[in-house]
C-alpha cells in the first residue's frame, strides 16, 4: 500500500503566514474598495505561495502532443474550469489510458461532458458535488449513460470500499481544509497507476480567502511530490509507470528559450 493512502492530511495545519502577507492583510482588512482587482494585485506579491516546480505538459503528460480533443461546447459560467485546462485533463485521460476518472466538484459539468466525448466508451466518469441540480452540461444527452452522478459533499462515505481510479480531478471546495479533505480522499481512492488533478492552482484570490489552493498545495508538496503544469491552472500527482511525480521531478529540464520563435510553453 502506498505511504499517501494512508496519510491523514485532514490532520495538517495551515502555517501561520509570513510578515509580508501580515502586512498585506491589514491593506486587504482596512481597503474600503475590496474587490476582485485588489484582491489579485495584492496575492500577486505572495509569490511563494505558487511555488511547485513547473513542467509543460508534454513532458508529464503521455502522447500529450498527439491526441486529438474534440469540443463542441466552451464551458459556461464563472465556476467553469477554462477551455485550456479541461483541454489538458482531456489529453490526461487518453495518454494516461484512464478507465475510470472521478470529478470531485462537478458544477455544470461540461468538464465530465468533455471527458466523456473524448474517452473510449467503456471509460467510465464518476462525479460528485455537494449541489443536486449539477451536471446540467449532459443531463437528457445520450452521455449521461456513461457518467455516475452522485451528490453530497466530498467524502468516502460516496464510494464502495473497493471503488479505485486512475484519474482524480480536485476542484470543488477551494478553501484550504476542504482541500485538504478532498484530497486525503482523493488519494485513498487513487489507484495504483492513479493521477491526482487539482484546480485553480493560480495565485489570486487570496485574501478574499476564496482560493486556497496554493497554500494547501505547498503544504501538501511536503507530503507527495506535486507539479504544476506549465500555462494552466493544474498542478499534478502521477504514480503512472513511467511517469510517477517524482521520477520526473529527477529529470533534467530544457533551458528555456528567450527567443519566442523558439517558445514551447503552453499558452494558457
Amino acid at each position: 500500500m502506498h505511504q499517501q493512502q494512508t496519510m491523514h492530511f485532514k490532520n495538517i495545519k495551515q502555517p501561520t503566514p509570513p510578515f509580508v502577507e501580515r502586512i498585506l492583510s491589514l491593506v486587504w482588512k482596512f481597503s474600503p474598495r475590496k474587490g476582485p482587482v485588489l484582491d489579485a494585485l495584492l496575492s500577486r506579491r505572495l509569490s511563494y505561495l505558487k511555488h511547485l516546480p513547473e513542467r509543460n505538459p508534454n513532458e508529464c503528460i503521455p502522447l500529450f502532443d498527439t491526441t486529438c480533443v474534440v469540443i463542441q461546447q466552451c464551458p459556461l459560467g464563472a465556476w467553469s474550469t477554462p477551455l485550456v485546462d479541461v483541454v489538458v485533463l482531456a489529453k490526461c485521460a487518453i495518454g494516461f489510458e484512464s478507465a475510470r476518472i472521478l470529478e470531485l466538484g462537478s458544477y455544470l459539468g461540461h468538464t465530465a461532458k468533455l471527458l466523456a466525448e473524448n474517452t473510449k466508451p467503456n471509460v467510465k466518469i464518476t462525479t460528485l458535488d455537494e449541489y443536486a441540480d449539477h451536471g446540467t452540461a449532459y443531463r437528457g444527452t445520450s452521455l449521461e449513460n456513461k457518467i455516475d452522478r452522485r451528490i453530497g459533499k466530498v467524502s468516502l462515505e460516496h464510494f464502495n470500499t473497493d471503488e479505485k481510479y486512475d484519474l482524480i480531478f480536485v476542484d470543488a471546495n477551494h478553501h484550504f481544509n476542504p482541500v485538504l479533505n478532498d484530497t486525503e480522499v482523493a488519494f485513498r481512492l487513487l489507484s495504483e497507476r492513479g493521477v491526482v488533478v487539482w484546480h485553480d492552482y493560480q495565485q489570486t484570490n487570496h485574501f478574499g480567502k476564496s482560493n486556497q489552493v496554493p497554500e494547501a498545495l505547498k503544504v501538501l508538496s511536503s507530503y507527495v511530490p506535486i507539479i504544476s503544469i506549465a500555462g494552466t491552472w493544474l498542478a499534478m500527482h502521477s504514480r503512472h509507470p513511467g511517469w510517477e511525480t517524482a521520477v520526473l521531478l529527477k529529470r533534467t529540464i530544457p533551458q528555456i528559450s528567450d527567443d519566442p520563435w523558439n517558445d514551447k510553453a503552453l499558452r494558457g
